[in-house]
């Protein structure tokens, strides 16, 4: 016949367009385990090719731009995007349906400031038996300086704390955990959102912390069914690690920048 169309059935050709309708036809109130699996793929290559565009920021400006583009851009749109493209029910899928119990949300804030002393001793053990590199020192102190030095305090509170709560936890806990479920155990659901939650980090020893405290969180989701609030750990806990941070200081950073020594 002089192609080689008659070799195949029409259901076997690969057809992009006829995938995605199928994608969006038969999509379920969450995502599926693969669905979810892309989401953790596709943003850890977006980060990749953000970091290799963006740079190392030289002034607070440059770095706030750099933590909105990597939580919004990054993180939380791509998770956003598939919810709505691939679930019939983006409140459920992101635990926005129920409205979590009055004790709830107290309890999450309570739990962050209680473990707080547990996370900063885990960290300085996870420092003891993997040093930091010459360069990754270099990075966080500079880093450090950009949120002490900021015109404002609350404008560092609302990077560290509050952008990285909505957008991470409407990721990984969102639309990442949902999918995860389907496995049908939780704790592999909790287990591989939290590793992917660290994999996003880019130092390994804040990589390692942030599994281990994407565990509690997931926990936290599926014990309360409602996304509200890990945020509000999440928030706290973040807020809670800028404080100790800012009360820290390394004296070569007030060397640095003299207008913090205030």
């Amino acid at each position: 016949f002089n192609t080689e169309s008659v070799l195949f059935r029409e259901s076997e050709r690969l057809d992009l367009g006829l995938w995605l309708k199928h994608l969006v036809r038969d999509r379920g109130p969450t995502p599926s385990i693969a669905a979810a699996l892309f989401c953790c793929v596709l943003i850890l290559i977006v980060q990749f090719f953000m970091s290799l565009s963006l740079g190392e920021p030289q002034s607070f400006g440059a770095f706030a731009e750099m933590v909105f583009i990597s939580q919004v851009v990054v993180i939380a749109m791509p998770a956003l995007m598939m919810t709505l493209f691939l679930t019939r029910s983006p409140r459920q899928t992101l635990l926005l349906k129920n409205v979590p119990s009055a004790m709830a949300i107290p309890a999450a804030v309570a739990l962050a400031v209680g473990l707080h002393p547990v996370v900063q001793a885990l960290g300085a053990m996870v420092q003891v038996l993997y040093p930091m590199s010459d360069d990754v020192i270099r990075y966080s102190q500079k880093f450090q300086a950009f949120l002490v030095s900021s015109p404002y305090p609350w404008i560092a509170l609302l990077l560290v704390a509050v952008l990285p709560a909505i957008c991470e936890e409407l990721a990984f806990r969102g639309f990442i955990l949902s999918g995860l479920r389907h496995i049908g155990h939780k704790w592999w659901a909790i287990g591989i959102s939290a590793l992917f939650f660290g994999v996003v980090h880019p130092v390994m020893q804040q990589s390692l912390m942030a599994v281990m405290v994407g565990l509690v969180i997931g926990y936290l989701a599926v014990q309360t069914g409602s996304l509200l609030p890990c945020m509000l750990f999440h928030m706290t806990h973040n807020g809670l690690m800028l404080i100790s941070a800012r009360l820290s200081i390394p004296a070569e950073i007030y060397d640095r920048h003299p207008q913090l020594n205030l």
